[in-house]
């Protein structure tokens, strides 16, 4: 469900708020679009979100986006970024609909028992098929490995400690070199 996008920030202004002046465009946001992991700047620094206040004052000047803001559909950076900046966008999106048969997606990629299960749960419900029960717990247990799985994989890796502060020796706090 991650996606990662490239975007190359425009020049045109973008008159999002009426009654305010236009400012560089920002980064619309993408319609599939679940919840933000990251915005990443040309250099690979992570956006932090700052309040609308700070961010449109930011936004004012044009450099390296270091701050973002939500303001409707976009997504406001400060400082505003030049053109032809390319920007990273990290995501979780909505997975694509199942249209047609031929149609593919992550989970039928990964898990296909997954979507059979819970189809054999749903016919079961609707033609009272006693094995039902037995359908939705296998379903439920794909889920859960599916679930264990993703939550082994944000918890693996090493945790980020920073620099630890200068403490003097104990010899210091008696008065010796």
């Amino acid at each position: 469900m991650e996606k990662i996008v490239l975007v190359t920030i425009n020049s045109t202004p973008n008159d999002f708020v009426p009654g305010t002046p236009a400012l560089p465009s920002g980064i619309t946001i993408p319609s599939d679009l679940l919840e933000l992991i990251d915005i990443l700047n040309p250099f690979g620094d992570r956006l932090k979100k700052e309040d609308v206040t700070t961010v449109m004052q930011a936004a004012r000047t044009f450099g390296i986006g270091r701050i973002y803001y939500r303001l409707g559909g976009t997504w406001i950076i400060g400082e505003a970024p030049n053109a032809g900046d390319i920007y990273t966008v990290v995501y979780y999106a909505e997975i694509g609909p199942l249209v047609n048969g031929t149609d593919e997606n992550i989970i039928t990629d990964i898990a296909p028992d997954l979507i059979i299960y819970k189809a054999l749960t749903f016919a079961g419900d609707f033609f009272v098929d006693k094995r039902t029960p037995t359908w939705e717990q296998r379903y439920q247990s794909i889920a859960q490995t599916l679930q264990g799985m993703a939550d082994a994989d944000e918890l693996s890796g090493d945790a980020c400690v920073g620099m630890p502060i200068y403490w003097p020796d104990d010899g210091v706090a008696y008065g010796y070199p």
